[in-house]
């Protein structure tokens, strides 16, 4: 009977839990097959930067983009973090480097230097951005995928300057990988584990008896 609420309390855990496993906060997917698409450059001059937003609390565990082409042999740029300064991109969050080779279509990200971001976030809307950073060693100088599947919908982009809003939406490649910062668990399985953990102790007593 021991072996049997246990088991029961496992699968309720189970149950409970399945939801806080890594998986993508958002994927905007492959871009299309069209030959005739054009890829978004990214260089020290030409930065990109796309808004999402949550609904709970998450742990960013790494961001991705796909690399169309890659000129030279640097492959280096920078995934940056920002609150949502309305239209555009706020105050800087977090930053972390990403290393592309010249694979083409490639999906490149934070992993390829720092395994797990770590990055506590809460329920709200931010951006995240692909800058090349010269002044920190970046020397990225190609294209990243663009006119993706599902794309997030609103646009940045910086030419050196403040980030403007992007009219001509390119819809940037982009995944966001994450996990959720807690799973509260639900009332009617609480209030069944009491019961069984009830029923265990009150056998215990009879038996005791």
């Amino acid at each position: 009977m021991k072996k049997f609420f246990a088991a029961i309390l496992v699968g309720l855990f189970i149950i409970t839990y399945a939801g806080a496993v890594h998986a993508y906060l958002f994927d905007t997917g492959e871009r299309d097959s069209d030959p005739n698409t054009y890829d978004a450059m990214l260089h020290e001059a030409l930065w990109s930067a796309v808004e999402f937003t949550i609904d709970v609390d998450y742990t960013i565990t790494d961001i991705e983009t796909q690399v169309d082409w890659l000129f030279g042999m640097n492959g280096q740029f920078t995934a940056v973090l920002y609150t949502d300064g309305g239209d555009v991109p706020g105050t800087q969050l977090q930053s972390a480097k990403i290393i592309a080779d010249n694979a083409s279509f490639a999906w490149v990200g934070t992993d390829t230097i720092i395994p797990n971001l770590n990055w506590d976030i809460t329920a709200g809307t931010y951006w995240v951005a692909f800058e090349v950073r010269s002044g920190e060693g970046d020397g990225f100088d190609g294209d990243i995928a663009t006119n993706t599947l599902f794309p997030l919908v609103n646009e940045a982009f910086s030419n050196g300057g403040p980030y403007m809003i992007n009219d001509s939406i390119t819809n940037i490649a982009v995944r966001i990988s994450g996990t959720p910062k807690s799973v509260p668990i639900p009332s009617t399985l609480g209030l069944i584990s009491l019961g069984l953990l009830g029923m265990a102790a009150f056998k215990k007593k009879i038996q005791c008896v």
